[in-house]
């Protein structure tokens, strides 16, 4: 299993929310319609996601090709999972919605947004990394792909917050103190990939 450290984590485009307990937790882009983004709340209150979208941008475009709008509530500490239509019946059994919107590759830009802004994304709009964001192992082609997470209020390193019109731009430490760190790890084996 491998770890990546905070400077892959921006390579790859997953960014910690400054405004939202809820992140991108896993990120299942595997064979025919297995597809599954999976969000985790790090808070301690609940949030209510009704309204919030996961915007798909295809292959380095500026334009959102599909939209998935959410409906739950996600209590603290639980996770929420999205799936497509159509994927194997062990993944439509886990999951929180489904829906057939869900269908991305591994050069589009996945963007969790609460209904008007930006939370938390996967890749970067507007740029075509070719067939995949990151590379063997952590790429986003064919691959099953988590995030832990750990809390760390005194971190001081700083990070980049999502913009689905262009790059990302830098916070301040400050900005950065109650955001979480995380690793990335590839899953192996998926059942799925």
């Amino acid at each position: 299993m491998r770890r990546l450290v905070f400077p892959l984590m921006l390579a790859l485009g997953w960014v910690a929310p400054a405004h939202a307990t809820i992140i991108i937790s896993e990120y299942v882009e595997g064979s025919a319609k297995n597809q599954v983004i999976e969000l985790y709340n790090y808070g301690s209150t609940a949030i209510d996601i009704t309204g919030w979208t996961i915007d798909i941008y295809l292959d380095g475009s500026t334009t959102v090709g599909k939209t998935v709008t959410l409906s739950g509530t996600i209590l603290p500490g639980e996770l929420f999972v999205l799936a497509r239509n159509g994927a194997d019946p062990v993944i439509l059994a886990i999951a929180d919605q489904v829906d057939k919107q869900l269908k991305f590759n591994g050069n589009d830009a996945v963007v969790l947004t609460d209904g008007t802004d930006p939370i938390d994304h996967i890749g970067q709009v507007g740029v075509d990394p070719g067939a995949e964001w990151g590379s063997g192992d952590l790429s986003t082609k064919d691959n099953t792909i988590q995030r832990s997470y750990r809390p760390s209020p005194t971190r001081t390193s700083s990070t980049r917050s999502p913009s689905p019109t262009g790059p990302a731009t830098p916070r301040t430490p400050s900005e950065d103190s109650a955001t979480p760190v995380c690793r990335y790890r590839r899953v192996r084996p998926t059942p799925w990939s």
